[in-house]
């Protein structure tokens, strides 16, 4: 999957290459994300701009916190939309199997339609929008500190130490409802809260840094988020 993703990014890149100015999240990371997720599950991704449409409605109806009854309705409409159109290729992986993950989940008959579609939306908004996040985030971050892109460009061993720094200083999540009164440290390995007594320069982006696994993508003992993985094999790829 790695080499496809790679393939699949240089394509993109080949498509405005020759602009000279872009915005790089619509360009490249929403549509590398959402390509690579969707092909992990067996889906096909035919009009980029409507299903990024769904997500992005049932994005904001996820973090509609006000309660505001219109976006509630888009992100209902944009569900069954979705719905709609995964039903008749769920029924294609049923008929005619392939190495996808849906494949394997509708051949298994363990879980019922509605259920697989479920969980379909979880994984795709997941792997959208934390992915995408984490592309634009890291490229963001190194060019932003130019002796970091460089450093990184002449020695691409540190892309991988780059990309967990661009995790722990800026984190792809976009809201968070749970919060922590003080500095915690969480089974002798985490800091929660304000980082500023674990590390004196925690605020700032050093691809460089001794490893030190955050806690992007809910990445702690016993528990892992379903992006992790689509995450790294993106990385793979942009390496």
């Amino acid at each position: 999957m790695a080499q496809a993703i790679a393939t699949q990014a240089h394509y993109l890149i080949d498509q405005f290459s020759g602009v000279g100015h872009v915005d790089l999240k619509t360009a490249f990371a929403d549509r590398l994300a959402l390509w690579a997720v969707m092909t992990m599950l067996g889906l096909p991704l035919h009009d980029f701009s409507t299903i990024r449409g769904w997500f992005t409605d049932i994005a904001h109806a996820l973090g509609n916190f006000g309660h505001d009854p219109q976006v509630r309705r888009r992100g209902r409409a944009a569900a069954s939309a979705f719905g709609a159109y995964a039903v008749p290729h769920l029924e294609r992986l049923r008929s005619e199997p392939d190495a996808s993950v849906l494949a394997a989940v509708v051949s298994s008959s363990q879980l019922r339609e509605e259920e697989i579609l479920a969980a379909a939306r979880v994984i795709i908004f997941g792997g959208l929008e934390t992915t995408a996040a984490m592309l634009t985030n890291t490229i963001w971050a190194l060019l932003s500190h130019r002796a970091q892109y460089e450093a990184v460009c002449a020695n691409p061993g540190l892309l991988t130490h780059a990309i967990e720094e661009s995790l722990r200083w800026e984190a792809p999540v976009q809201s968070c409802t749970r919060y922590v009164t003080r500095p915690i440290v969480v089974q002798g390995r985490w800091d929660c809260g304000s980082c500023s007594g674990a590390s004196p320069d925690c605020a700032r982006t050093q691809p460089g840094r001794a490893t030190r696994r955050g806690m992007s993508f809910a990445r702690h003992q016993g528990s892992r988020c379903a992006g992790t993985s689509k995450m790294q094999k993106c990385r793979q790829g942009e390496q």
